[in-house]
């Protein structure tokens, strides 16, 4: 089998980055998930390159509460 043949080699590594997204945030107290809430919020949709500009610019310890979706 070659380098060619293998299933990594036939997939698109190409990332669309102006697909649509949603970055979502789960509500909070003292930067924990809150477990008495249904679900998370919608601060942003957007492209998937607004969305993860927006996640990054999150302060590393919080980016725990944030999902972006594609």
């Amino acid at each position: 089998m070659s380098d060619n043949d293998s299933p990594a080699a036939s997939r698109d590594p190409h990332v669309d980055f102006d697909a649509p997204a949603i970055l979502r945030k789960w509500p909070s107290l003292n930067n924990q998930r809150r477990t008495d809430v249904v679900g998370p919020y919608l601060p942003l949709e957007s492209t998937l390159d607004e969305c993860l500009l927006e996640f990054m610019a999150k302060p590393a310890p919080m980016r725990h509460l944030y999902q972006v979706h594609t």
